[in-house]
């Protein structure tokens, strides 16, 4: 009785907790993590107080909170802010969150005022076109006119979503007040509005840009300060779309194609960064004939950083042009200097693209021109220049066909099969189920099977266990008959109780790699006698594996042949002196039914 009471008890004072005045008590808190982790649950909290509590209570608490020096907790409050819309009862009362986050945009402290800014954003598509056309373009005034340079800042990244969401007459105004903050006398001002540049452009009409967008852009090129400049990247990106190619390219492209000359090499790298996304942006011609060369040019810079960056954009801007002739036109003469470039990482970037762009090439020119460079860097002194060339070979097997890796690049292969870097043998030897599947299984026995059969003997044990998965797959693509009469033998000659206990260990994952690809028969000829001689090894690691490899294998066989030959050694098994033989065995012992 007594304790039935006190749950009573227990669960009315839990029913009288407010969760505002709970909020209260925590954020008072001393422990710094403890007020950050009850800021974040302030979702939580809204949702139990619901959307007239919220408005009413929790939001002119919070306001007040952030007059304290607490950058954090400031961060934290308007990241979750801008998933108070429907805390707060909804659209037509999501203004409510304005003077919070516009006093927040107005911090010293950058994270904090970012924070408010993309709540903002979020916020303001899902007010009322009055509202925003009253109160947020009244907080866009107050920040853009402020005298500090940090709300002038912050309001550089709230005209893009006000725009489209206001009259006419405003939105004058709005290009009117963006223009002044891309001429203002602070370079970190200047900065965010020309970062917000591209995005504020493209919700503007066409016909206001050459007046009002151009003449920012166009200046933006001509700035001293090469971190300014290459902002007029970024915006020519993001307009390359909404222009169409004649204004594209008597407006935009002179100024890229100034800036592939920039004296700044920061410049050309960003320019090398965006030429994907200014290749997708314009038609198939202007990017083949005017694009292209400028990008060709970018590849043969005389800054490292800038051709590492051109090299990392080679796959993506062949795959937005999309015109294979032009493509081997303007980009084949930079490839042999890449090849060969005295800068290791050039190398490194020019070898991880260099198989993408073959898909792209016409297939006459990936042979003659890409396939004997693809040779030459698998022959590579740095090990990474290797690697990148192997692990991508798949994608070379698709475009050139069997013939062709046969042919051109197997020899290099076989090579580098044997290389002194164990990663760049582990890589091709997890390329051996792909290259089984595309070259069939004449050349595969006659050129592939001795590099499978010798890393199973690597040292590197990385090597061996993949070697095994592959094994896995050759068998599923091969069949367990053929693996039978051609491979097993061969690959279990490593058995041998008198050697390295780790190739017996390496059989049995053989085993239990293929048995499910094999019949029966195949498993009971060729993979069982191993398995039963394991079970009787003297290293308990071998016996453990015995143990694994038996609870593949029991599923596959005949009841019989478990009864008769599986199930005596399990039972001897679960005697081991070894708890982990033994609870292994279990396992396999219970599938014997």
């Amino acid at each position: 009785m007594a304790s039935a009471a006190a749950a009573k008890t227990d669960t009315k004072d839990s029913k009288d907790i407010d969760p505002l005045k709970l909020l209260q008590e925590d954020l008072k808190d001393d422990d710094y993590e403890q007020v950050i982790a009850s800021v974040n649950r302030l979702g939580t909290v809204a949702t139990a107080l619901g959307p007239a509590r919220t408005r009413a209570e929790l939001l002119p608490f919070l306001l007040e909170f952030t007059e304290q020096d607490n950058d954090e907790a400031q961060t934290a409050i308007a990241r979750q802010l801008g998933d108070f819309v429907d805390l707060v009862g909804g659209a037509n009362h999501a203004i409510c969150l304005l003077p919070i986050l516009e006093k927040l945009a107005g911090e010293e402290e950058l994270v904090v005022r970012d924070s408010a800014v993309q709540a903002l954003a979020k916020i303001i598509p899902a007010l009322p076109k009055a509202e925003v056309a009253s109160k947020i373009v009244a907080a866009i005034r107050k920040l853009a006119n402020g005298d500090w340079f940090t709300t002038r800042v912050s309001a550089c990244g709230l005209f893009s979503v006000t725009y489209p969401a206001v009259s006419d007459q405003i939105q004058a105004e709005l290009r009117s007040m963006f223009c002044n903050l891309c001429n203002d006398d602070t370079p970190m001002v200047r900065k965010a509005a020309y970062a917000n540049l591209g995005s504020f452009a493209s919700t503007i009409p066409k016909n206001f840009f050459r007046s009002d967008i151009y003449p920012i852009v166009k200046a933006l090129s001509t700035d001293d300060l090469d971190s300014m400049r290459f902002y007029t990247i970024e915006c020519c990106a993001d307009l390359a779309k909404k222009l169409d190619a004649a204004e594209f390219v008597q407006l935009l492209l002179p100024l890229i194609e100034g800036l592939q000359d920039d004296q700044s090499w920061r410049v050309r790298q960003q320019l090398s960064k965006s030429m994907p996304k200014l290749s997708e942006g314009v038609d198939v011609e202007i990017a083949s004939k005017r694009l292209l060369p400028v990008f060709a040019k970018l590849l043969r810079d005389k800054e490292a950083e800038v051709r590492v960056h051109a090299c990392k954009s080679l796959g993506a801007v062949c795959a937005a042009v999309k015109n294979p002739n032009a493509l081997q036109e303007h980009l084949s003469p930079p490839f042999d200097p890449l090849a060969t470039d005295a800068v290791q990482n050039v190398r490194v970037a020019f070898s991880n693209s260099l198989v993408e762009v073959c898909p792209h090439f016409p297939k006459e020119a990936a042979s003659k021109i890409l396939i004997p460079l693809i040779q030459q860097l698998t022959k590579d002194e740095f090990h990474t220049v290797r690697n990148n060339i192997i692990s991508k070979i798949d994608v070379l097997a698709d475009t050139i066909g069997a013939a062709g890796v046969t042919n051109g690049i197997l020899p290099n292969l076989l090579e580098l099969a044997k290389d002194p870097k164990w990663r760049v043998r582990k890589t091709v030897v997890d390329k051996m189920g792909m290259l089984s599947k595309c070259l069939g299984v004449k050349v595969f026995e006659k050129k592939l099977q001795p590099v499978v059969i010798a890393s199973l003997s690597d040292h590197v044990y990385a090597i061996r266990e993949r070697a095994c998965v592959q094994i896995g797959l050759i068998v599923d693509e091969f069949g367990g008959r053929w693996a039978a009469e051609k491979f097993f033998t061969p690959a279990f000659a490593i058995y041998d109780k008198t050697t390295n206990y780790l190739h017996r260990m390496t059989c049995l994952q053989i085993i239990m790699n293929c048995a499910p690809k094999c019949p029966a028969d195949v498993i009971e000829k060729s993979l069982l006698p191993l398995v039963v001689m394991a079970a009787t090894d003297d290293v308990a690691n071998v016996r453990i594996a015995c143990a694994k490899t038996m609870a593949i294998v029991i599923p596959k066989l005949d009841k019989k042949d478990v009864e008769a030959k599986i199930k005596p050694l399990l039972l001897k098994l679960v005697k081991d002196s070894d708890v982990d033989v033994l609870y292994f065995a279990g396992l396999a012992l219970k599938l014997c039914g």
